[in-house]
């Protein structure tokens, strides 16, 4: 696919994905946020004609509805994009990493007791057979908890 220059970001996004694939990288989730980036600078609806700071934050005001984690590997597609354009433009919008939201912490894993995983397959029996799940009624618990070695 190829970004339909739309912003005056456009042509710098095309030869930075195209730099990119040149290198043997597929750059697809890429080039969607970047898409998404050029259709925002190109909006008319906004005030905003080439990245700066205020449109880089706005655009991120638009991510909100997605998780800090997918919010920050948007930014820092966005921020590579501007550290390829510093090469040719020094002057221009790079973002700051302090700004992004933290990265995710790792989930600490909570072990069942017995008592509780017979009552979690003891739920499960009782789930009403849909079509994106037609065996949920036949693989469900039905009875005595199977002793699990240790």
């Amino acid at each position: 696919m190829n970004i339909i220059p739309s912003s005056a970001l456009a042509p710098t996004i095309q030869r930075y994905l195209t730099l990119n694939r040149t290198l043997g990288r597929l750059y697809n989730n890429e080039e969607r946020v970047l898409l998404s980036l050029d259709q925002f600078l190109a909006d008319p609806s906004n005030r905003y004609q080439d990245l700066s700071s205020e449109s880089f934050l706005e655009w991120c005001r638009r991510e909100e509805r997605l998780s800090a984690g997918v919010r920050r590997s948007h930014m820092r597609i966005v921020r590579n994009l501007c550290i390829y354009r510093r090469r040719t433009e020094p002057n221009c919008f790079v973002p700051d990493r302090l700004l992004f939201p933290a990265p995710h912490r790792p989930v600490t894993p909570y072990i069942f007791s017995e008592s509780e995983t017979a009552r979690l397959l003891a739920a499960c029996s009782h789930l009403p057979r849909v079509n994106s799940s037609p065996l949920r009624p036949e693989c469900g618990f039905r009875g005595t908890v199977m002793a699990i070695p240790k």
